[in-house]
């Protein structure tokens, strides 16, 4: 007679980490919730981890201690066109997969497998090409940005001035600082000091927001056009009011939700990953 001993056995389920620069700002809710639904449709483990601001020499601290740690694939912003190079290559001869999200420095010329970003200079184009019925030459207007250093918000400020070159706009340039409370404080400052602007372009969702409201603080609407970049609740109901004139869009859902498709079947079936176009659709109030 032969017995059969069922014996549990323990699946060890993947781990992707997630590895970004300004890890708590709104703009990567989104990115979150579809990491974490595409984590529960596959059954594994993922964290979203990074850094306060931009901080180079941090971010490549955690992407060591990932690849020390063993975790199973990185999906993680590039924010330095080679700094990171070194770890990635490092990761790879480890046999863990690297993607990149949202920011790609490197222009798509690093060792991650796959980029899914928007492409940041073309979206600055179109958003100034869009704006540039609406503005009369010569006219005064306002870039901001929410931090220093971040090559897609500079690539968005120069596709935006190219995009509005024929126009020979008189530019003001102003940095915000994370979150869209202290960017609603900084340019309600910068408003009151400079009467003579009539156009504000923001390059990220906190900037865009916080430009939003400091039109509608200072009662501008009418005299002061925005436009800026990415999409939130609460860009939605800045458009409807009319206090945002228009946004582009970058579908930061996407960007948490394809890395980890993209690492989980690279490591279960060998698909290679390959690079995603998060587009740069312009949102107005006549498409919400």
């Amino acid at each position: 007679m032969y017995f059969v001993v069922k014996k549990d056995v323990q699946v060890n389920r993947k781990r992707f980490v997630y590895i970004s620069h300004c890890r708590d700002i709104e703009f990567f809710d989104p990115v979150k919730e579809g990491m974490n639904d595409a984590a529960a449709l596959l059954d594994v483990e993922v964290s979203f981890i990074g850094t306060d601001d931009i901080d180079v020499d941090e971010q490549k601290a955690l992407l060591q201690k990932a690849i020390a740690d063993g975790v199973d694939g990185i999906a993680t912003t590039v924010t330095h066109e080679t700094a990171f190079d070194d770890l990635i290559g490092e990761a790879l001869d480890h046999h863990i997969p690297v993607v990149c999200f949202n920011t790609d420095a490197s222009g798509g010329r690093g060792r991650q497998l796959s980029t899914l970003v928007q492409d940041t200079y073309a979206a600055g184009v179109r958003l100034g090409n869009f704006m540039a019925e609406r503005m009369e030459s010569s006219a005064k207007a306002l870039i901001t940005l929410h931090s220093d250093g971040i090559d897609c918000l500079e690539s968005r400020k120069k596709g935006i001035m190219d995009g509005l070159a024929e126009k020979e706009i008189e530019w003001e340039f102003l940095t915000t600082g994370n979150g869209s409370e202290e960017a609603r404080k900084r340019v309600t400052r910068f408003l009151e000091a400079h009467s003579d602007i009539r156009f504000v372009f923001g390059t990220g969702q906190d900037d865009t927001v916080g430009s939003g409201q400091a039109i509608m603080d200072l009662e501008l609407g009418g005299t002061v056009t925005v436009c800026g970049f990415d999409i939130s609740p609460v860009t939605k109901e800045l458009i409807r009011q009319g206090h945002i004139l228009a946004t582009v869009d970058q579908q930061p859902y996407m960007q948490g939700f394809y890395p980890v498709l993209q690492l989980y079947h690279y490591l279960e079936n060998g698909i290679q990953p390959s690079d995603m176009d998060a587009g740069s659709n312009i949102i107005t109030k006549a498409k919400l």
